[in-house]
């Protein structure tokens, strides 16, 4: 089971609060933090897991037959479904999606592979709330699907390009994790009554990385940088949550209320 360590102040990342939420007027600080991890989660670290498995799938498919298991890919699945288009699965956070390659490498420039319909039913993670650890979910689709394009080999850069209001680019980072990114990422939610939000990572981005608990030896996601999360009512801002993460210390946020 795949996990994302967090430690910050909140209680649950299903947040009662949406800014799609028609009869939400404000929020409590928890709800805004909450809401704030939930776009963190959809923007900076399921792109950093969904190219993880692409990469690796890139990386399965120059082996030989012979060669090619299930570790090779990290613990998931790869089945061929026809015409350079493969699923990919990952049981342990029930991550299913297909990707098409055209017949070509990931990590040549300019080559885009898409995707269609990402689901991740059960993503899970631990976080800090009042001094005591916590464990919980949460569950996300991308239901139009969307492209990864290979966009500086050079500094091994890749976009992710969901067919939603999300843009995001990874570059990999030099690490003795499985994988590294540095993450600079956008996201525009759009609700009724008039609510919107815009989460981003600083411009510095955030720092993914991916590594095995020694005990577990499930897979975790380890997380640095600055994400915070401005809602908009029109064209005032009436809220907004900067949390900054720091491994190995409780991270720091700063809201409007």
């Amino acid at each position: 089971m795949k996990r994302i360590i967090y430690i910050f102040i909140s209680v649950a990342i299903v947040a009662s609060c949406r800014v799609g939420d028609p009869e939400v007027e404000t929020t409590s600080a928890e709800e805004i933090i909450s809401y704030t991890m939930d776009k963190l989660n959809k923007c900076v670290c399921i792109p950093a897991e969904i190219l993880s498995a692409s990469i690796d799938l890139d990386s399965f498919l120059k082996l030989p037959d012979e060669e090619r298991s299930v570790e090779k890919m990290n613990g998931r699945h790869v089945a061929y479904l026809g015409e350079d288009t493969y699923r990919i699965t990952d049981e342990k956070i029930n991550m299913d999606f297909a990707v098409f390659t055209d017949g070509k490498s990931l990590c040549t420039e300019g080559v885009k592979w898409k995707f269609s319909k990402i689901v991740v039913r059960y993503l899970s993670f631990d976080y800090y709330y009042d001094k005591n650890s916590v464990h919980g979910y949460s569950s996300f689709s991308y239901k139009e699907g969307g492209e990864i394009e290979a966009t500086d080999m050079t500094d091994k850069t890749w976009t992710f390009m969901p067919k939603e209001d999300i843009e995001a680019t990874l570059q990999q980072v030099p690490s003795d994790s499985l994988h590294c990114w540095l993450v600079k990422a956008r996201c525009s939610d759009k609700g009724e009554n008039g609510l919107s939000s815009v989460s981003v990572t600083s411009e510095e981005g955030m720092t993914v990385r991916e590594v095995k608990d020694f005990f577990s030896q499930e897979t975790e996601f380890v997380l640095s940088g600055k994400f915070c999360t401005d809602i908009y009512k029109g064209e005032d801002k009436i809220d907004y949550c900067v949390c900054q993460f720091r491994p190995g210390f409780s991270t720091s946020y700063t809201l409007s209320r």
